[in-house]
């Protein structure tokens, strides 16, 4: 029984921990940096001429 109270105390903690620390409780987006930096590398560059 007290194994179950430790358990339980440790994953409030840790998923306390990492709702407080993530990127998207912070605001950031769900996609991680390298897609959005290449799709903004990507809309930087212009069309090649026909």
């Amino acid at each position: 029984m007290r194994f179950a109270g430790w358990m339980l105390a440790g994953l409030v903690v840790y998923v306390g921990y990492g709702r407080s620390h993530s990127r998207l409780a912070r605001g950031g987006t769900r996609e991680p940096a390298a897609v959005r930096d290449a799709e903004e590398a990507a809309g930087a560059r212009e069309a090649p001429p026909r």
